[in-house]
C-alpha cells in the first residue's frame, strides 16, 4: 500500500518541524551516518555483498530525498558536518602514521 500525495505533504511538513530542533537534526545526522550516505562500498565485495550494500544505501537515499523536500539547508549542513568529521578522522589517523614514521628515522 502506497502513501497518498496528501500524506506525503503532511509528513514533509512534520519533518520540517522535527528539523527545527537540535534533537531532530542529531537524529537524522545519525541516520545519514548509519546508512553511510557519503561513503562508498568497500572494494572487492562479492556480488551478493555488493547488492546488499547498495540496497542498504537506498534507505539513506530515501532519507535524503525527504530531507531535501523538507529543508535542503539543514540537509546541507548535516552533510557538511558528516564530511568534516570524516575528514578530521582521516587527518587524525594519518597524522599518527606520519608521526610514527618520522620517529623511526630520527
Amino acid at each position: 500500500m502506497s502513501t497518498t500525495r496528501e500524506e506525503e505533504i503532511i509528513a514533509i511538513k512534520n519533518l520540517r518541524l522535527v528539523l527545527q530542533n537540535t534533537a531532530g537534526q542529531l537524529f537524522f545526522k545519525f541516520l545519514l551516518k548509519e546508512f553511510n550516505v557519503l561513503g562508498s562500498p568497500a572494494p572487492h565485495l562479492a556480488a551478493e555483498q555488493l547488492r546488499e550494500e547498495i540496497a542498504y544505501r537506498r534507505y539513506g537515499a530515501t532519507i535524503i530525498d525527504y530531507l531535501t523536500k523538507a529543508d535542503p539547508l539543514v540537509l546541507g549542513q548535516l552533510m557538511a558536518e558528516i564530511a568534516r568529521e570524516k575528514h578530521n578522522e582521516y587527518v587524525s589517523e594519518n597524522e599518527s602514521v606520519t608521526e610514527d614514521e618520522s620517529t623511526e628515522f630520527d
